[in-house]
Formats: structure tokens, C-alpha cells, sequence
């Protein structure tokens, strides 16, 4: 996530990140932060499987990759700005940025926040899921298509083209409703508890060495 600045919307994003990590651990889910829990891990993977493949087949190599920019404001990074450059991820139906060539979707997004999209460390997804607690309280409800305007334009961005979509019921379910922490008592697509078993476990998604 960014540093404060004196832009209020920034601020105030990241003040809803800080308040994400303490629901994370004041609801401990169950006897962990959620963001740790197998359920999460789980919503998270599979959001990240559905980011990188628009046909899902039995292997990564049955599948069918998911471009990661168009013309037509079809693809994921279509209009995301990276948080570490602060600059479009794509330039128009292409890649922005050589070292993203070839990547999945996924790695991309962490090529550019690998703060956010990390699983490492003894909280699991623990940044991700108080980024995606930030968007649904706040960053919903700003431009988050200004760079200036979002405490992490890349989670944010994808978010608001439609993707991570388990974890953002997840997220908003917590902002409206839910007072657990844990799984959204709101409809997720079927996809989120989809499994992972091999060859898809670890996968699309590795851990930040």
C-alpha cells in the first residue's frame, strides 16, 4: 500500500487497509486470522485461476490463457496503473512492460504489488485481504481510474474490472454485514470453492520467495 499524503482519499483508503488487518486478527477465524484460514486461501487461488484463465480446463495446460490487456476494455489490466511505477500496466492491447511478457495475469500483478499479492509470512494472505477490505470501504466509492486517488491502483483496479470476485464478496460482506470476519454469507460464484488439487495446487499463484 502507498504512504499517506495529502491526498484524502488515499488516506483514507489506508486507513481502511490498517482497519482490515484488525478485523483479520480480532475475529480470529477459526483460532487464526481468516486471512491464513484454508477457506481464504482457497477463495484467493481460485480467484487468481479465474484472473489468468478464461477457459479453465483440467491442467494449466488444458486451459485457456486470459489476454491481459485489449481495445475494448475486456481485460483485466485494461486502465490498471502498476503500484510500484504508477503507470498503465498496458498500452493498449499490449504489455506495458518487457519483464511482463509471457507472465499469467497473476504474476503480473504481483510483478507490479508484491506487497498485496503475497501469501508469505505467518498471516497468509493477510495484505491482500486488508487491501480488499480497503476497496469495498472505501475505494469503491472513489475514481480509482486516477492513480492519485487510490492507496493501491493495482488490486483496486482489477478489482473494479470485475475480477477477484470471491474475495471481494468476502470483503464487502464484512464491510455490510458480515461481523465474523470469516466466509461472506452473501452469494459467491460457484468457482470460489472450487478445488485445488493437482495440478492446480500452488498454482496459478507462487509465493514471494
Amino acid at each position: 500500500m502507498t504512504n499517506s499524503s495529502d491526498n484524502t482519499d488515499v488516506n483514507t483508503e489506508v486507513v481502511a487497509h490498517e482497519l482490515g488487518h484488525a478485523i483479520d486478527l480480532a475475529y480470529m477465524f477459526p483460532g487464526a486470522n481468516a486471512s491464513a484460514s484454508a477457506t481464504y486461501n482457497l477463495y484467493t487461488q481460485n480467484d487468481l485461476r479465474e484472473l489468468d484463465y478464461s477457459f479453465i480446463g483440467d491442467t494449466p495446460g488444458d486451459s485457456t490463457p486470459r489476454p491481459p490487456c485489449s481495445n475494448d476494455g475486456s481485460a483485466p489490466f485494461d486502465g490498471v496503473v502498476a503500484f510500484d511505477t504508477g503507470e498503465p500496466i498496458c498500452d493498449g492491447d499490449t504489455l506495458a512492460y518487457e519483464d511482463d511478457e509471457g507472465l499469467t495475469n497473476s504474476a503480473i500483478a504481483q510483478n507490479h504489488d508484491g506487497h498485496i499479492f503475497s501469501n508469505t509470512g505467518p498471516h497468509g494472505w493477510a495484505e491482500f485481504y486488508a487491501q480488499q477490505y480497503a476497496f469495498a470501504a472505501w475505494g469503491v466509492t472513489i475514481n480509482i481510474g486516477t492513480p492519485a486517488n487510490a492507496s493501491d491502483p493495482t488490486l483496486d483496479g482489477l478489482v473494479n474490472n470485475g475480477y477477484l470476485t470471491c474475495t471481494d464478496v468476502w470483503a464487502s460482506d464484512i464491510n455490510l454485514t458480515n461481523t465474523t470476519g470469516g466466509p461472506p454469507t452473501s452469494t459467491v460464484p460457484a468457482y470460489c470453492s472450487n478445488s485445488l488439487a493437482d495440478p492446480w495446487t500452488c498454482l496459478p499463484f507462487q509465493p514471494l520467495p
